[in-house]
C-alpha cells in the first residue's frame, strides 16, 4: 500500500517526505542519450578526416571576401608602383573622385613611402601639390613649359616627374607664391616669367593679399581716393634743379606747383624725405623762408609726390605758414628785368619802367594766347 503525503499537515519532519527519483532519471537519460534528430544534426556539423582537419573552419561556415582598399589593389604589397593606383567611389554629390598615388624614386620606391595624392572632383581641376580647387580667393595656373623651371619646382615641392608628366594640364595654385609674383591688369592676371614658389605647404596668415582679393581691392580703392590727381585739383607739377648744389650730397630737384587757373602763381617745394614705394615728400620753401623772416613757428606745408602724381589729400595751396605767400611770375620777371638793366647802367629810370611794362604786357599776351589755343 502506497503512502500518501499530506502537505497540509504541520509539524512533520523533512525525512518523512518521499524522494522523487523518477523524474531525475529521465532527465539524465536525455542528456546521455539525445534524441535521434539532435544526434543527426550534431553529426552533420562535425568535421570528417576526409574533408578537413578538426581545427579548420567548416566548409559551410567559410565566407569568401575581397578587400577593395588601395593597399589591396596589387597582388604583392611589396611590389613597386608601376602606374598610378586609381580608386573610384561616389561622394555625396554623386561626383566621381579618384586618387592618384605617386611614389618617389621610380622603381626603387615602395608603396606607402612618401606618396603624393592628387584629388580631382568630377571634371574640375585642382592644384597637384595641395589639392586646392579654384575659388574667388584661390587661382590656378598652369605649370611652366620650361623644363628647367619645372625641375626647380619639382625639387622644391619634392615631387616626382611623373606627377606632372602623367597629366595633360597640371595646375598649381597661387598659395605657394608671394603676392608680388602676380600683377592684375583689369580682369587679367599676369605673373613673372621666372616665378619661383616660396611656400611648400602653408601660406602665412599675415602675408600680403593677392591683387584679386577683396582686401587688395579695398586697399587700392583707398589709395585711389587718397591719391587725388593734380588734374582734378587743377594743378601742374614741374621740376627744376636747385640753385645751390652740394658736392657731398645727392641733388634732388625742386618741385613747382602751378595752378592751371592762375599760371602766374606757384609754390616751390624742396625734397624732404622718401616715402613708401620710392615716393617723395617735399616741404614748402616759402614756408621756411616765412618762418625765418617772421621768427614765429608755424606749420610748414608738406606734400607727397610720385613723379607728376599728387598723392597728398587737400589743396597744395592751403595749409601753409601764416606769413607764406606764393611766388608771382610777374614779380620774378620784374626783378629779373630790373636786375638786367641796372647791371648795365645804360638806361634811365623812365626807360627801365617802360621796359618792365613791355615785359608784363608780353607775358599777359602769351598767357591769353595759350589759354585760347587750349581746347579744354
Amino acid at each position: 500500500m502506497e503512502r500518501t503525503i499530506d502537505h497540509d499537515e504541520e509539524g512533520r519532519e523533512s525525512s518523512e517526505y518521499e524522494d522523487m527519483d523518477d523524474e531525475d532519471d529521465e532527465f539524465r537519460k536525455e542528456i546521455e542519450f539525445p534524441l535521434p534528430q539532435t544526434q543527426q544534426f550534431i553529426d552533420d556539423q562535425l568535421p570528417t578526416s576526409s574533408g578537413h582537419q578538426l581545427d579548420e573552419i567548416p566548409a559551410a561556415m567559410n565566407i569568401e571576401y575581397e578587400e577593395v582598399y588601395p593597399h589591396n589593389c596589387v597582388d604583392d604589397p611589396h611590389d613597386t608602383v608601376q602606374a598610378a593606383e586609381k580608386v573610384y567611389y561616389e561622394n555625396e554629390m554623386e561626383d566621381l573622385v579618384y586618387n592618384e598615388i605617386y611614389g618617389e624614386g621610380g622603381n626603387e620606391q615602395k608603396i606607402g613611402t612618401d606618396k603624393r595624392i592628387r584629388n580631382i572632383v568630377g571634371t574640375s581641376a585642382c592644384c597637384i601639390v595641395c589639392q586646392r580647387s579654384e575659388s574667388e580667393k584661390i587661382r590656378l595656373f598652369k605649370w611652366p613649359k620650361s623644363e628647367e623651371l619645372r625641375e626647380q619646382w619639382l625639387h622644391f615641392f619634392r615631387l616626382p616627374a611623373s606627377a606632372i608628366n602623367g597629366t595633360t594640364e597640371p595646375y598649381i595654385c597661387c598659395y605657394h607664391f608671394p603676392a608680388d609674383t602676380f600683377v592684375m591688369v583689369e580682369d587679367r592676371i599676369f605673373w613673372k616669367m621666372t616665378a619661383l614658389p616660396k611656400y611648400r605647404h602653408r601660406r602665412p596668415g599675415l602675408a600680403e593679399p593677392f591683387p584679386w582679393e577683396a582686401a587688395a581691392k579695398l586697399k587700392m580703392e583707398q589709395q585711389l581716393l587718397a591719391q587725388t590727381s593734380t588734374e582734378t585739383l587743377g594743378y601742374k607739377i614741374r621740376y627744376r634743379m636747385p640753385f645751390n648744389k652740394h658736392k657731398t650730397r645727392n641733388v634732388h630737384q625742386v618741385a613747382v606747383m602751378i595752378p592751371i587757373a592762375s599760371p602766374h602763381l606757384y609754390y616751390e617745394y624742396h625734397f624732404n624725405r622718401y616715402g613708401l614705394n620710392n615716393t617723395k615728400f617735399y616741404a614748402c620753401l616759402n614756408c621756411r623762408k616765412a618762418k625765418t623772416e617772421s621768427g614765429i613757428r608755424d606749420v610748414i606745408r608738406t606734400i607727397h609726390l610720385d613723379g607728376n602724381k599728387f598723392l597728398s589729400s587737400g589743396d597744395p595751396f592751403n595749409g601753409h605758414h601764416f606769413a607764406c605767400r606764393p611766388h608771382n611770375i610777374y614779380d620774378y620777371r620784374i626783378k629779373s628785368t630790373l636786375r638786367k638793366y641796372l647791371d648795365k647802367n645804360t638806361l634811365r629810370e623812365e626807360e627801365i619802367a617802360e621796359e618792365v611794362a613791355r615785359t608784363i604786357i608780353q607775358d599777359i599776351q602769351e598767357m591769353v594766347s595759350s589759354s585760347s589755343s587750349d581746347p579744354n
